[in-house]
């Protein structure tokens, strides 16, 4: 590359505690992300549709954006 290394952001979206995360602990990541699968919330809004109850069109799920700051806490909260 043409010296620009340190100027690039790497950026994962797999925040799981014992790769991504670690790898933005350490520095080799700028970022990563965690978010839930969908399976559950499609099972919970399969069940109010069989039911007659009203299905949101769009429903967004939580994500949480982890970085150097949180990184060390996230470990820790995950007994690593």
């Amino acid at each position: 590359m043409s010296g620009r290394e340190k100027d690039i952001k790497f950026i994962g979206i797999d925040g799981l505690p014992n790769e991504g995360v670690q790898k933005v602990n350490k520095g080799e990541l700028t970022a990563t992300f965690t978010y839930v699968t969908p399976g559950a919330e499609g099972l919970r809004q399969a069940i109010k549709f069989l039911k007659g109850e009203k299905v949101e069109k769009t429903i967004t799920l939580p994500t949480e954006k982890i970085t150097k700051e949180n990184a060390a806490e996230v470990l820790k909260a995950n007994g690593l």
